[in-house]
């Protein structure tokens, strides 16, 4: 699986196709071996550039001008050194190598005769043999309209729906340049969709019978255990990115809701504050009239004229808890 962060370990093949006049036998080299090109990395959503070509050939020739070479990817290389690549140039948009074996690689507890066994495979099917590099990566970019180069988030590349739009990834340090199976299509650098345990299976059947076979055999039991386990893990985080997604939607969905309530609320709040200033209004003229309707006074039994004494408006104000 491949990881996510800005400095990724990143494996990328290319084809190291040669002829027989490449192969030194008594020598054990393999000379012009391609470690890289410009173009795509199928499968990588992102391109290499020359200017990767050339920060890879000089970062190389800073660091002792070869780089080392393992028998297929592994999370231990102990006993899987396989040799070095020397001379390490570039020519043209490609970057090639001379591939050294160890003299000792045959003697490997781990994968007797791995070095006879590239070589014999270089002979018989060239295809079959490739280099991966194993390289950190800098930064992700790609360029605007303009032509300008912008920094890109390692994760954009993967939502990328513009297919006319490109990623680049920037080269920082190279790590080693491995031995894996065949895959890479003409022209491009990289394999498509191909299993990299196919070649360490090449390698079974060409030390049939050994003792090592039977460790063999665990080992790739083992990794593709190893394999389906990220696969699930893998498949968990997209479950789990889903379920954030989904709680994110309704809680937005959730919060208008709840803002729709509230206007609702604040509406009510305000047509009841005018009920009520109306209401004060005609409770106030209510009392006015009162007052009115007994300013005349009123007559006693025996004749004489009593004054009346209508209470005022602002006394029913007040009673009314208006004032």
């Amino acid at each position: 699986m491949e990881k996510t962060t800005l400095n990724e370990v990143l494996h990328f093949r290319s084809n190291a196709e040669r002829t027989f006049s490449n192969i030194d036998l008594d020598k054990k080299v393999i000379y012009d071996v391609i470690l890289c090109q410009v173009g795509e990395a199928v499968g990588h959503f992102v391109h290499l550039e020359q200017s990767f070509m050339s920060m890879l050939v000089d970062y190389v020739k800073k660091d002792g001008k070869e780089t080392k070479c393992n028998f297929d990817h592994n999370y231990s290389n102990m006993g899987l050194q396989l040799g070095t690549i020397k001379d390490v140039r570039l020519e043209g948009t490609q970057v090639k190598g001379n591939l050294h074996l160890f003299e000792s690689a045959d003697s490997s507890p781990i994968a007797p005769g791995m070095a006879s066994f590239v070589l014999a495979m270089a002979q018989e099917n060239p295809k079959v043999v490739n280099c991966s590099i194993k390289f950190m990566a800098d930064y992700y970019y790609t360029y605007d309209s303009t032509g300008q180069k912008m920094k890109v988030s390692p994760w954009e590349r993967y939502y990328n729906s513009d297919p006319e739009l490109k990623y680049y990834v920037a080269f920082k340090s190279l790590e080693s340049c491995d031995l894996v199976e065949a895959g890479a299509v003409t022209q491009t650098l990289f394999s498509q969709n191909t299993s990299e345990m196919s070649f360490a299976k090449r390698f079974q059947e060409f030390t049939k019978g050994s003792d090592s076979k039977k460790k063999a055999d665990d080992d790739v039991t083992a990794l593709n255990a190893e394999l389906d386990e990220a696969a699930a893990f893998a498949a968990g985080l997209t479950k789990d990115l889903e379920d954030v997604r989904a709680l994110n939607t309704a809680n937005i969905e959730a919060k208008t809701a709840l803002q729709t309530k509230l206007d609702e609320a604040l509406t009510r709040e305000n047509a009841l504050v005018s009920e009520l200033a109306t209401a004060k209004e005609e409770i106030v003229e209510l009392g006015k009239d009162a007052v009115e309707k007994h300013t005349d006074g009123d007559q006693g039994g025996d004749g004489n004229s009593k004054a009346f004494k209508s209470p005022s408006a602002g006394y029913f104000a007040e009673r009314l808890g208006l004032k």
